[in-house]
């Protein structure tokens, strides 16, 4: 389900005075445009999702990302901080408002500032509280908004307003954009949480309409510079990528296949010489080990490739005899999804919500 940006509020944020409801801001349906003459405050838009997500600001003088305390007098409201007078405090947020499906969320972060000597600019003069992130959350039948007070539901809800891997295509401004974001590389800073690794991107990348599998794979060869993974992208399976990845990392080979064993296309019958059946499987796993089609692979496998390889023929085989190519024994779930048949018979699994293979 799509997250739907409703509103978003300021409070004595930059150049923007007063409470949340003196500058709100409200979206409509579909594309958005924000115009205005330099200096207007169409970067602040920018900044508000940088503090939501990263606790970080932009600063317009050097174009470096700093933490909210160490540039937060700096986006204080300059007329907030004159009328603010000594042992005065002040309140400087954001508020973000957006729906997910059925409910709709209310998303504030802000902080404190209590004013300490007489100069307004200067970062002694301003003792910083960094306030609680209050989320608040209701359905589209009541409108009044009920407050989230678990931690990890608060931070579920701020994850799923953008993405991760989207973000960092979401957030630019104007000619800035180069200097912000690489579009070619992915982030130094991979965030892992629970297991989830979230600063990803994927890449679209023609190899050719006509090119074989490990052509595909050599095509790549520049990008792939350490440890990858790879599959075909046509069977669905639950294993358990971080075991096979801890596997192939142990045994120090090139190359780790993934190993499972298939449903036979046929039901099997044992008969005794007589003619008489003495069991009736339908369609039971084969005994038989194959090419499960999710490896990983050590830059090394480029030599063992070519524009026009073909991966199980020649690659894989000559890794083998090198004694360069081990397998990972999948007992689990694995299915092709080579065949009308066994599309139907996965969207059905999949309809049921009995899925094995969604481990999300």
């Amino acid at each position: 389900m799509a997250s739907i940006i409703n509103s978003i509020s300021f409070k004595n944020f930059f150049n923007y005075y007063g409470d949340y409801f003196e500058t709100r801001y409200d979206f409509e349906e579909g594309v958005n445009i924000i115009v205005a003459d330099n200096g207007a405050g169409k970067s602040k838009f920018f900044n508000a999702f940088l503090w939501l997500f990263y606790d970080q600001i932009l600063d317009s003088d050097d174009k470096i990302k700093k933490g909210i305390k160490d540039i937060a007098v700096k986006i204080i409201s300059d007329k907030a901080k004159k009328e603010t007078p000594i042992g005065g405090s002040i309140e400087t947020g954001i508020q973000i408002e957006y729906s997910n499906g059925r409910f709709k969320y209310q998303i504030t972060k802000s902080f404190t500032a209590t004013r300490i000597s007489e100069s307004i600019t200067s970062f002694d003069s301003w003792q910083i509280t960094i306030n609680d992130i209050e989320v608040n959350r209701t359905d589209h039948v009541l409108p009044r908004y009920t407050p989230v007070y678990d931690a990890d539901e608060k931070l579920n809800i701020i994850k799923q307003l953008i993405r991760p891997d989207l973000r960092q295509y979401s957030f630019f401004q104007g000619e800035e954009v180069d200097s912000i974001i690489d579009f070619g590389k992915k982030s130094p800073e991979t965030i892992i949480d629970n297991g989830v690794v979230e600063n990803w991107i994927v890449g679209l990348n023609n190899t050719g309409a006509e090119t074989n599998t490990g052509g595909r794979i050599f095509k790549l060869r520049d990008k792939l510079t350490e440890t990858f993974l790879c599959t075909y992208g046509d069977g669905v399976a639950n294993v358990n990528i971080s075991d096979l990845v801890r596997f192939h990392r142990r045994h120090g080979k090139i190359a780790t296949v993934t190993a499972v064993h298939p449903s036979a296309r046929f039901g099997s019958i044992e008969i005794t010489d007589d003619g008489q059946v003495t069991s009736f499987a339908e369609k039971p796993v084969s005994n038989q080990w194959v090419n499960g089609g999710f490896f990983v692979f050590e830059p090394q496998i480029f030599g063992y490739l070519s524009s026009d390889s073909v991966l199980e023929r020649g690659p894989l085989e000559r890794l083998a005899q090198d004694s360069h190519l081990m397998a990972w024994q999948h007992d689990g779930f694995w299915h092709p999804m080579d065949t009308i048949r066994d599309a139907q018979h996965l969207n059905e699994l999949w309809d049921k919500g009995n899925a094995p293979w969604k481990v999300w």
